[in-house]
Order: C-alpha cells, then sequence, then structure tokens
C-alpha cells in the first residue's frame, strides 16, 4: 500500500484506496505522530465535508484517536475547512483531521491533516506518516464505539459556527456593507459554507439570495470548483438584476470565486492585487509580506513592490504559504486558483472570509471589481493571466515528463528564457517578464498550463507554446 500526502492532505478514489481500513491505518500514524511530537494532550478536532460517507469516515476516525487517548472534538456536521483550522488554533489543540477532498470530483475522499499551528501539517510531518505506514511497526489501537467514547466524554460533539462568526464580525466592516445596500447572490455550491456565508450577511441586514444550498454528495453532477464554468446560474443571476454582487465557495469552503455586478467572472488572479492595494489603504495595522504561489500573477508583486512590500513566492499548495506564516508576519497571501489568507488570520486558505473581503471592497469603495482593477492597470501596468486544464493518459504524461526534463524552449516569443524554476513543474520566464507554467497533477490525470503577458494575445501564444510539447 502506498499512500501520498499531497498539498492538501492523502485524496483517493472512494472504495479504491480510500477505504475504512486505510483510513483507520492512516488515523493511527497521526495519533504516533502526535504522541511522538507530545501534542497529543491538547486534543484533536475530526471533521468533514459533504462528500459521500464524510460522516462515518470521521466517526472511525473519532473512534481511532479517541482510543489512542486523545481528547476528540467531533463536528455534529459538515464543517468549512478554514473553521476548523480556527478551531485549532481558538482551543489551542494539537492538530486537526478533516475529511475532505476540496474541489476535487465526487468520486474522490480526502483526508487532510493540519498541524497545531492551524494550516496543513508540515511536510516533515506528513513524510513521517507516509515512512510509518510503509513500516511494519505501525499497530492499531483496540478501538471502542463512537456512542461509548461520547458517553465517557473521550469524544466532545460541538458545533464552532457562532465562534468563528463571531470572530468574523471583527474583521469584516459589517457598517460598510449594512450601508451599501449591496444585495449578494450566494452559490453554495452543495457544500459546507452553507450556513455560514448567508447567515453572516442576513445577521449584517443583507439581502441575501443562495443557490445550491443544501448537502449533495454528488454536487449536483460537476466538480465543487468555483470557476467561471461552474458559476453560470449565479452569474445569470447577478446579470439580470440591479445592485447585486456573486459570491461562491468550493465544496469545503476553503476556495473562492466572485461575479462582478455585471454578471462577469472575475479571476482570483486579479482580485489580489485589488485586494492588496484595498487592505493597505483601510488597515493600516496589517503589516507584513506578501505571499504567493509560482501560478499567481505577477500583478500582485507590482502592486506590493511599489508599496515597499517584500513578497515570497512558494511552490503551488497553500501548505508553503503556511509555513512562511509560522516564521513571519504575512499581510495578503494567495494563490491563483481562489485561495486566500491574511494578517492574523488562520494559515488556511479561506474562502468564507475572502468573500466577504470581496463584499467589503465592493460596498465601501462603491466601484466595481473590475473599475479597481482598471485603477491598478493605470498605476502599476498590465499583466493577463491565462491557463488551461488538459486530460492526458499515461502515455501522454510519460512523453511530457521526458521534454520538460530535456527539451525546454529557450525562447518564449522569441525572447530568452533568463529563468527556469523547477519547484513545481517548469516555470520559464522571459526578458519580458512574460512566463509560462507547466504542472502535472499528483492525484489527477492532467496538466495545467498556465501564462502570463502583457496582452492576451502574447499570454494566449504562451498557451499555445506548451501545447506544442503535448
Amino acid at each position: 500500500m502506498q499512500i501520498k500526502f499531497g498539498t492538501s492532505g492523502w485524496r483517493a478514489v472512494i472504495a479504491d484506496q480510500f477505504t475504512f481500513d486505510n483510513v483507520i491505518l492512516v488515523t493511527q500514524a497521526i495519533c504516533d505522530l502526535l504522541k511522538k511530537n507530545k501534542e497529543s494532550s491538547q486534543g484533536v478536532i475530526i471533521s468533514n465535508d459533504t462528500r459521500f460517507l464524510g460522516d462515518e469516515f470521521k466517526k472511525i476516525a473519532a473512534e481511532v484517536v479517541a482510543s489512542n487517548g486523545i481528547k476528540v472534538y467531533c463536528t455534529e456536521r459538515d464543517t468549512p475547512t478554514p473553521v476548523v483550522a480556527y478551531e485549532i488554533v481558538r482551543r489551542k489543540l494539537g492538530g486537526g483531521i478533516s475529511f475532505t477532498a476540496s474541489h476535487n470530483p465526487a468520486k474522490y475522499q480526502g483526508l487532510k491533516f493540519f498541524g497545531s499551528h492551524g494550516g496543513s501539517a508540515f511536510t516533515k510531518n506528513t513524510q513521517w506518516i507516509e515512512t510509518k505506514l510503509k513500516s511494519k511497526k505501525l499497530k492499531v489501537t483496540k478501538t471502542q464505539s463512537f456512542d461509548t467514547l461520547v458517553d465517557k466524554k473521550k469524544i466532545e460533539i460541538i458545533n464552532p459556527r457562532r465562534n468563528y462568526l463571531n470572530y468574523l464580525g471583527d474583521i469584516i466592516d459589517l457598517k460598510a456593507i449594512a450601508k451599501s445596500k449591496l444585495k449578494i447572490a450566494y452559490d453554495a455550491m452543495y457544500g459546507t459554507g452553507r450556513d455560514y456565508l448567508d447567515t453572516f450577511l442576513i445577521e449584517c441586514g443583507c439581502d441575501v439570495r443562495t443557490l445550491h444550498h443544501y448537502a449533495d454528495p454528488n454536487f449536483g453532477g460537476i466538480n465543487p470548483e468555483p470557476t467561471e464554468e461552474n458559476l453560470w446560474e449565479l452569474s445569470n443571476i447577478v446579470a439580470n438584476e440591479k445592485n447585486f454582487f456573486g459570491v461562491a465557495t468550493d465544496g469545503d469552503a476553503d476556495r473562492f470565486g466572485l461575479i462582478d455586478m455585471d454578471g462577469s467572472y472575475f479571476d482570483p488572479n486579479y482580485f489580489l492585487p485589488v485586494l492588496l492595494r484595498y487592505v493597505l489603504e483601510t488597515r493600516p495595522n496589517w503589516a507584513g509580506s506578501a505571499v504567493r504561489t509560482l501560478a499567481t500573477s505577477h500583478l500582485f508583486d507590482m502592486v506590493a513592490f511599489k508599496n515597499k512590500i517584500r513578497v515570497h513566492e512558494t511552490p503551488v499548495g497553500f501548505k508553503y504559504i503556511s509555513e512562511i506564516m509560522a516564521r513571519e508576519e504575512v499581510l495578503l497571501a494567495g494563490e491563483e486558483s481562489g485561495g486566500l489568507t491574511f494578517f492574523n488570520h488562520i494559515p488556511e486558505k479561506d474562502g468564507i472570509a475572502a468573500c466577504l473581503l470581496a463584499i467589503e471592497v465592493v460596498a465601501k469603495t462603491g466601484c466595481s471589481l473590475s473599475e479597481l482593477l482598471d485603477n491598478i492597470y493605470r498605476d502599476y501596468g498590465v499583466r493577463v493571466n491565462l491557463r488551461e486544464r488538459i486530460e492526458i493518459d499515461d502515455k501522454l504524461r510519460i512523453k511530457l515528463e521526458k521534454v520538460l526534463k530535456n527539451k525546454l524552449p529557450k525562447k518564449l516569443l522569441g525572447k530568452k528564457v533568463v529563468r527556469t524554476d523547477l519547484r513545481d513543474g517548469v516555470k520559464m520566464i522571459n526578458t519580458d517578464n512574460d512566463w509560462l507554467l507547466i504542472r502535472l497533477s499528483g492525484t489527477e490525470p492532467i496538466v495545467r498550463i498556465h501564462s502570463e503577458a502583457k496582452s492576451k494575445e502574447k499570454a494566449e501564444k504562451l498557451l499555445d507554446a506548451a501545447k506544442s510539447l503535448l
């Protein structure tokens, strides 16, 4: 058996590799790690998203952890990933487990392991778990039933929603949102964000229209990812109504999607620089560096540099951002796929907080996001970021791996490649600062291509250059 932890935990197809037996083994390895690190006495939170068998996996894991003598705080219903992270920090727990595969297809399930810092477990710890699973020294503790452990108070059922919403109320400008009379359309995408984001907005006095506001393990037949093609219903509502703004969260509510006031999809890549400028103007107490992943637009850097803010670039995956947040203050951090966190917040992406900040930006400035982006272009310059996801078979994957290893182009759009970054896929940057990133997925049979240039035409040509390698 080979169980690998990616950037957000272990994910696999349900009933193939993701089985009850394997979950028991992984959970036991996590218990052994907590004991080794002397964090077992602090307790663990265990939760799930709305995926198939999530509740059952949660209870099995809770039985293993509690039977190992570690206190378990078990959520009474599916819970957003950022809320689990917040609860770890609030309660000062030793860690957490959430059964979620985030935005992956419905046939996938996942186990996300959080460290005591509230973010994804550090690489050294997930590698230790993988090694333990490969060894013959892993011994599963004999477990008692879930109900018995609840009766013995070794498992405590909790609902962390109110604590989290109250906390957000101290961060978000509620008065600005209420005063604006902005109407909000919210797509919960059949996930954990329901009753969190919409409840917060209703309590602010907002007119809220919700879509897909119930749990569906099949996510309506789509991947629960707030992309442009998946948010067409939300887009239609905003486009056909007055004074509406659209927000969405993915299956476990750690990613966000935005529909601008004209009904157009607003890319998270462009929201990051808009938000960076906004918080610099409205949050004088926020401080620290800016952090982004390799695939994220350099427009973020342009705003940061002009305001004398240091920028860190990490491999794709929020756990790398989390590692930086563990050692220094961070003003704003994000990734192109809709992950975002900020100063003094959890070291984990938070789709709920991101949506609320976007609503605050529009409410307080009185401008659409596209208008604010135009102001960024005017003051800092233009960058156009494109991406494409292509399905590949094993034969094509092997071919592409060889090309990326041995036959990389020396020029992009006729300009010399001056830097190549191999930390996560292959990222090539030319003398015009145009760039191309090619990444093979570690969990799905796909390749992701990202490009950025000073015009859409050039960015499209970069994508074509990448596809010619396939």
